[in-house]
């Protein structure tokens, strides 16, 4: 068999492996499937818990290593165990968190491999910014609670991941400036509207630089695929960065190659261009 070009396939999964219904393409799954039967690592890069990953994805056979939380997390589905974490401490997490809400965010924690969410939010959740076709995927993945703030002062334990949405544009803006001051955070976004925090070590690039690591697979064999902002460190460590064609301009700009929109299977068509090099 011919030697493949890439060994790691790392994919963001909001508009660049699901489609705008939060869904997996017949397309795209196939194309997942023959890479995996390749003996391609495909390896899921996402902002998302493990537990908030749509079930289609876990169907997928073959798929055994996970960054998660913006690479927070790199987690071996196989031995149900931690690979890889850099997390906040947790008073930094209570600082950043408080910032946020004062400037009218939503918050989501990752604590623990769980998402915990507020009482309102989690009974009104379209009212605070979930799409509904990620109703499900959220109310399936987050546990409410009355008082985050407090509720992490009291667990005293070191955090994942801040997922933020803010209505107020201008109040984000000044929030954003906020947070990316301080040297203790990484500060990132998926969507205009969202800010995602994590420590400043963890990134979805450094997650799969840990992977790669692990597996013993030079960075020159690693290709990603991604779209938004919080995958740009990961497309500019790969051996191969590529942007979906509905990326920001900026990932655009600084990625590799440019492959199809998500709508169009851009996910499917990279893996055929450029890991099995075939004309598309």
């Amino acid at each position: 068999m011919k030697q493949l070009p890439y060994r790691i396939l790392a994919i963001d999964m909001d508009g660049t492996t699901l489609n705008s219904h939060n869904t997996l393409s017949s397309r795209n799954r196939n194309a997942l499937i023959r890479a995996i039967g390749a003996g391609v690592f495909v390896v899921p890069a996402t902002g998302r818990l493990y537990s908030g990953l749509p079930p289609e994805l876990e169907e997928v056979p073959g798929i055994r290593y996970y960054l998660c939380s913006n690479g927070a997390v790199v987690y071996d589905k196989a031995d149900c165990r931690v690979l890889h974490q850099i997390l906040m401490p947790p008073e930094t997490a209570v600082w950043a968190l408080r910032v946020i809400t004062a400037h009218g965010g939503m918050v989501d924690v990752y604590l623990n491999g769980r998402a915990y969410t507020s009482r309102k939010r989690y009974a009104h959740p379209l009212q605070y910014g979930v799409q509904p076709d990620h109703v499900e995927t959220f109310r399936r993945s987050r546990t409410p609670v009355a008082d985050l703030a407090d509720f992490l002062e009291k667990q005293k334990e070191p955090v994942e991941k801040l997922f933020s949405i803010f209505q107020n544009m201008q109040a984000r803006s000044r929030c954003w400036d906020i947070l990316t001051a301080d040297n203790r955070l990484a500060v990132t976004t998926s969507f205009e509207t969202v800010i995602e925090v994590t420590d400043r070590e963890a990134t979805k690039g450094g997650g799969l630089r840990a992977l790669a690591a692990h597996l013993q697979v030079p960075q020159t064999e690693v290709m990603a695929v991604g779209d938004g902002h919080n995958d740009l460190s990961m497309l500019e460590w790969a051996g191969l960065g590529v942007a979906m064609g509905n990326a920001a301009a900026l990932v655009r700009s600084r990625a590799d190659v440019i492959t199809g929109n998500c709508a169009d299977a851009g996910l499917a068509q990279a893996i055929d261009r450029w890991i099995f090099q075939t004309n598309v």
